[in-house]
């Protein structure tokens, strides 16, 4: 289903393609002209625990081999997906010799000192060569064989899985990056077009290959309220970190899909009111008010009358009526995802979190940069209350913007009204869907 949808995202991006490469200029300094010699001077004051291979050490076990028994133990244990497995992955990969990092970035690299001795002299147009080691947090990982040379970098990518007790290279891929660069955040990126003969043909047109690489540590209290209070929420079909807000003035937030964001969080399932098999249809339901108002309140300090205006509430019936997001209110399927990079922690016992938005597919570490204050909170299921939002910076084209807002009630009615019988004639409905 995620292979099929990605298909049809990339036909949606065909036409904003060049609008993207040219957006990932403006926002890092790219490879392809050089970046600045100020980076690797705030790279290099940086302290970092590196594993290094002694000169009598054996050689590098075979890439395949080198975790196999790791992911064993994770298959016949369910564990794939936990970070506590990612990270023993990360670090076995560099004890045999291997620069590796997760692909959420949320491990810190290892062997980091390899990788930023390999950009340095690519930036300088010398010729280099280095294999690093994605994890990703489904069974397998991504090998890059990087190769630089007069400021061009071409990229072999190889991707392996874990599948029947063994580790099996998938698919190769070969192709010159069309940028890349070494951002100030301590950023490893680069994409380009990926070679792959049977995507096209399934795709009709050509797929953007993009990787970032985080190479520069992370302090462990900002990767601590990063997964407490930031990863728990996102960037993907909300906007509570993409607009100004705070307690006095909730602004534009979207309660709906801020309901839809934290009631899996308090009760560990999947939101019961969905579009069901055809989300061309307009389907509405009304959420008793007890539930719908303390998911929220568990989250924001809102009074009840104020969330009430700011939603459509049924009095006669003491209800919230509801329509789930439905095609029209779909975003593509890249988003960023948030990094804390600082805090501060206040007097009235709140914490103000700095926060940059790494959006890979961009080629920016810096997509967003906002502020968000919360409390933390003890003896609840919220591991934090959010107290407000404060946006730094942003993307400069509106066109790059990744959300989608709902749908009103009068767009909702409108447009399923009018586009209903065209959407059921759509032969890519039931792929999406």
């Amino acid at each position: 289903m995620q292979t099929e949808q990605k298909k049809f995202a990339e036909h949606r991006r065909f036409l904003i393609c060049m609008v993207t490469l040219c957006i990932s200029l403006a926002f890092v300094v790219q490879g392809c002209g050089k970046p600045s010699r100020e980076t690797w001077q705030d790279v290099d004051t940086e302290a970092e625990t590196v594993i290094v291979l002694e000169e009598d050490e054996e050689p590098k076990i075979r890439m395949e081999d080198v975790c196999l028994e790791l992911y064993r133990e994770a298959g016949r244990s369910g564990r794939f997906g936990e970070k506590e497995t990612i990270a023993h992955i990360v670090k076995q990969f560099g004890e045999n010799g291997y620069p590796a990092v997760d692909q959420k970035n949320r491990v810190d690299m290892v062997r980091a000192s390899e990788v930023k001795r390999f950009c340095r002299r690519a930036t300088d147009q010398q010729e280099a060569q280095i294999e690093i080691v994605e994890v990703d947090w489904n069974g397998g990982f991504v090998e890059y064989e990087l190769q630089a040379a007069e400021g061009n970098l071409d990229v072999t990518r190889n991707y392996y899985h874990y599948e029947d007790e063994m580790m099996r290279k998938k698919t190769e891929e070969h192709f010159t990056a069309d940028s890349w660069s070494y951002t100030e955040d301590g950023y490893l990126m680069f994409s380009g077009i990926g070679a792959l003969d049977e995507m096209y043909v399934m795709t009709l047109s050509d797929v953007k290959e993009y990787a970032a690489l985080r190479v520069e540590p992370l302090d462990e209290a900002c990767r601590e309220w990063n997964e407490k209070a930031l990863l728990p929420v996102g960037y993907e079909c909300n906007n509570l970190f993409l607009t100004d807000w705070d307690e006095t003035d909730f602004g534009e937030l979207d309660f709906y899909d801020l309901f839809d964001v934290f009631y899996p969080q308090i009760y560990h399932r999947k939101i019961p009111w969905q579009s069901g098999k055809n989300a061309g249809n307009s389907t509405v339901y009304g959420i008793p008010s007890k539930e719908f108002e303390s998911v929220i309140q568990e989250f924001l300090n809102v009074k009840t009358d104020i969330l009430r205006k700011k939603t459509i509430y049924r009095e006669k019936d003491d209800t919230y009526e509801y329509y789930p997001r439905g095609f029209y209110e779909s975003e593509y399927l890249e988003h960023p995802y948030p990094e804390v990079t600082a805090f501060q922690e206040n007097d009235d016992g709140t914490v103000t979190l700095t926060v940059h938005a790494v959006f890979p597919y961009l080629g920016s570490s810096r997509a967003l940069v906002h502020e968000v204050t919360v409390r933390p909170m003890e003896n609840a299921a919220a591991a934090v209350q959010y107290v407000s939002n404060k946006i730094v910076s942003s993307l400069d084209d509106p066109d790059d913007n990744w959300y989608v807002p709902r749908l009103s009630r009068e767009e909702r009615s409108l447009l399923y009204e009018e586009n209903t019988e065209l959407f059921l004639e759509l032969p890519w409905n039931s792929i999406l869907f």
